[in-house]
């Protein structure tokens, strides 16, 4: 099992998303990704290695992290 640490400008904590995150959508009923996998798909096609995000995105971080 392995403990995100994730490193924030205003606080860090660790997160294990193993216990917090149940099973999520990934493609919705009309067969287009959901926001969650088409947006780590489109960090890693562009090279992506740092992401900034507002506080009101921090709770999608565990989801990103693990697809």
């Amino acid at each position: 099992m392995t403990l995100f640490v994730v490193a924030m400008l205003v606080k860090s904590y660790e997160h294990n998303p193993y216990i917090t995150e149940g099973d999520f959508i990934l493609l919705k009923a009309d067969g287009y990704p959901t926001y969650h996998l088409a947006n780590v798909i489109d960090d890693h096609l562009m090279n992506i290695t740092h992401v900034l995000r507002g506080h009101e995105w921090q709770t999608s971080t565990s989801k990103h992290l693990l697809l």
